[in-house]
């Protein structure tokens, strides 16, 4: 188990290190996992709410329609557990969806369980993408 105070980039880094993933460090002090899952992910530590956020997202294809983002996110969001999803669109008419998910470390964290989330939030972000976009409206 490693002790709340005992959560940083480093430690974190090694327990996914251990685990197989591929991870980088950005300038930030963010951690994205390149390798070892169904899908990249970054793992930040916010150190005054004492949680980690996941965080992904996937960039809609040039023509998905827009006007349809809502009631798809919220699609998304009334049918996976693990996720929660929103959306982005930018003044060049680019669009993305994104995930999060927290883990709070008040007490500590257990490696196993932070390894067991990660992956089964990428697995349900990816799986979320291709079930509910079968005609390939959002994504190509």
């Amino acid at each position: 188990m490693l002790k709340s105070d005992d959560v940083t980039v480093d430690a974190l880094n090694e327990i996914l290190n251990i685990a197989g993933c591929v991870t980088k460090v950005d300038q930030d002090g963010d951690i994205f996992v390149q390798e070892g899952l169904d899908f990249g992910v970054w793992v930040i530590i916010d150190r005054d709410k004492k949680c980690l956020v996941f965080r992904t997202y996937m960039r809609c294809k040039q023509d998905a329609p827009l006007d349809e983002l809502d009631a798809y996110v919220a699609s998304l969001n009334s049918k996976y557990y693990l996720a929660q999803f929103s959306y982005n669109t930018y003044e060049n008419g680019q669009a993305f969806v994104n995930a999060h998910y927290f883990i709070f470390y008040n007490f500590g964290l257990i490696p196993g369980q932070v390894i067991f989330s990660l992956r089964t939030f990428a697995e349900v972000f990816i799986e979320a993408i291709k079930i509910s976009d079968k005609d390939d409206k959002f994504f190509a």
